[in-house]
C-alpha cells in the first residue's frame, strides 16, 4: 500500500468506527429511555395511590421503581456520552480540506465565524437545557440527547477547523489553513474552537467596519482563511 493511501485508509476506517460508535450508543440511549420512562410510569402509579391512601400503595415497589428509572438516566447518560466520543471522533475524521490562493479577507470570513458560533451556541445551549424542556418523564431521553449534543458542538468547531473546513465555511466558502496551505490539525483545532467567542463577539463590527479583518480564532492561533482547493479523501 502506498504512503499516500495509508492515511486515507486510516481516515476511513476512523469514520466507520466513529459510525459504529454513534449507532451503537443511540441504540443503547433509546433502549434507555424507553426502559426509563415504563419505570417512571410504574412509580407513578404508585405515587397516585399513594396520594388517594389506596390499600393498593406498595411502598417497596414505589422506591424501587424510583431507583430503576434513576439507574436508566444514568445508563442513558453514559450512552451519550459514548455517542458523543462518536461524534467528536467522525468530525475528526472528515477529510482534510486544501486551501489554495491569498488569504481572503473579507465578510465572509466573518459571516462563517457567526454561523459556526450560533450553531454552537444552539448546541450547547441543548445541552444545559434539553432535559428540563422534556420534562421528568423523559429525562433519560434529555441526559442522553444533551451529552450528545455536547460532543457535537465541540466536533463541530474545533473539528471542522482541524480538518480545514467548518460548517460556516462550508456555507460561505473560505477554509482554515496554517500559512502554507494545509489544514490546522487537532492542537489549533481545538484552539481555534475555544476562542470562537472572540471572533463571534468581533464579527458584527468587522461586518460594519472593518471586513478585511482577520478573524481572531483564526488570527491568535497563526491560522488564515482561503479559498478551498481541494481534499485528502
Amino acid at each position: 500500500m502506498s504512503a499516500a493511501r495509508a492515511p486515507s485508509l486510516r481516515r476511513r476506517l476512523g469514520r466507520w468506527f466513529a459510525a459504529l460508535v454513534i449507532l451503537v450508543g443511540v441504540v443503547l440511549g433509546v433502549i434507555c429511555g424507553l426502559e426509563h420512562r415504563a419505570e417512571r410510569a410504574a412509580w407513578q402509579v404508585q405515587s397516585e395511590r399513594l396520594s388517594a391512601a389506596a390499600p393498593t400503595y406498595d411502598a417497596a415497589a414505589s422506591d424501587a421503581h424510583y431507583a430503576a428509572a434513576m439507574r436508566w438516566r444514568g445508563w442513558a447518560e453514559r450512552a451519550g456520552q459514548l455517542t458523543a466520543f462518536g461524534a467528536v471522533w467522525l468530525l475528526f475524521c472528515l477529510p482534510q480540506v486544501r486551501t489554495g490562493g491569498a488569504e481572503e479577507r473579507g465578510r465572509a470570513t466573518h459571516l462563517a465565524a457567526l454561523l459556526d458560533g450560533g450553531a454552537s451556541a444552539g448546541l450547547l445551549i441543548g445541552f444545559a437545557r434539553v432535559e428540563s424542556w422534556l420534562g421528568p418523564d423523559l429525562g433519560a431521553t434529555g441526559a442522553f440527547l444533551g451529552v450528545s449534543m455536547l460532543g457535537v458542538a465541540i466536533g463541530l468547531v474545533a473539528g471542522g477547523v482541524s480538518r480545514g473546513l467548518t460548517l460556516g465555511g462550508r456555507i460561505c466558502g473560505p477554509g482554515a489553513s496554517d500559512s502554507s496551505g494545509r489544514p490546522p490539525g487537532i492542537v489549533r483545532g481545538f484552539a481555534a474552537g475555544a476562542l470562537l467567542p472572540f471572533a463571534v463577539m468581533w464579527a458584527p463590527l468587522a461586518l460594519l467596519f472593518a471586513p478585511r479583518s482577520r478573524p481572531p480564532h483564526l488570527r491568535w492561533t497563526g491560522l488564515r482563511a482561503a479559498a478551498t482547493a481541494g481534499r485528502q479523501i
